[in-house]
């Protein structure tokens, strides 16, 4: 399934459509967070709780895209991923594109999500030139550790291992 919450990303999505004196929100640059695992949950939850305590910040967390829900036993029911959690907590759309190259994916993200700003924080797929080319501002991608020293699979374990200052 490309998205979930399909009520409230209509819902949401309709708020910006059709802009009033009183809507605020469209003047504040549109983020699209992309993210797995925990850590980019907790990278979420702290960007979207900056966007809520500060009237006056810039940007506004329109929606999220993250890998879709997987079955952690046999015969369980699929369970979203951390970030994916996190984002129906918050009310925030959101997309679960097998691929991210999927052209059904692209359109929605593009057409209705129409983000000037992504980030993304182990989002675990490859983003396309059309991807990268949406956002007016860009793709910003966040790390919890230091690039470019340690690459791979484990950089945050590496980082501690060999014993850098600060890791992150």
């Amino acid at each position: 399934p490309i998205v979930t919450s399909v009520e409230k990303s209509k819902a949401r999505f309709g708020l910006h459509s059709s802009a009033s004196a009183d809507d605020t929100a469209s003047e504040k640059a549109r983020v699209v967070f992309l993210g797995t695992p925990e850590v980019a949950a907790a990278s979420l939850q702290t960007i979207y709780d900056a966007t809520q305590s500060d009237p006056a910040c810039p940007f506004e967390v329109v929606g999220v895209v993250t890998q879709p829900p997987k079955r952690r036993k046999r015969r369980g029911k699929e369970i979203p991923s951390p970030v994916g959690l996190i984002a129906e907590e918050l009310d925030i759309p959101v997309l679960c594109p097998d691929k991210a190259k999927d052209k059904d994916f692209l359109d929605a993200l593009e057409n209705d999500m129409r983000p000037d700003l992504c980030i993304t924080a182990a989002y675990g797929q490859y983003l396309t030139k059309r991807f990268l080319g949406m956002p007016q501002y860009g793709t910003l991608n966040i790390h919890p550790s230091l690039l470019p020293r340690w690459r791979g699979a484990s950089p945050v374990q590496r980082s501690l291992q060999a014993g850098d200052q600060p890791i992150g």
